[in-house]
């Protein structure tokens, strides 16, 4: 079985991981203003997500016909 990588997904994923892990330890809020704990929690959350389906769909069969 052939799987092909898309690299642009990838590297996108790979930044959304990179942007959730920096939030988690919480040196982005030298650079973001957060409202409150749970605005960066919701943050973290949602760029953990999109970068995992990212990384996820970035791996495809290719197609034949």
């Amino acid at each position: 079985m052939k799987v092909t990588i898309s690299i642009k997904h990838l590297l996108l994923g790979i930044l959304f991981l990179a942007l959730a892990y920096f939030t988690a330890t919480g040196s982005v809020q030298n650079y973001i203003k957060f409202a409150g704990g749970k605005n960066e929690f919701a943050f973290l959350g949602l760029t953990a997500i999109m970068g995992l389906m990212l990384v996820v769909f970035s791996f495809e069969k290719p197609v034949t016909k």
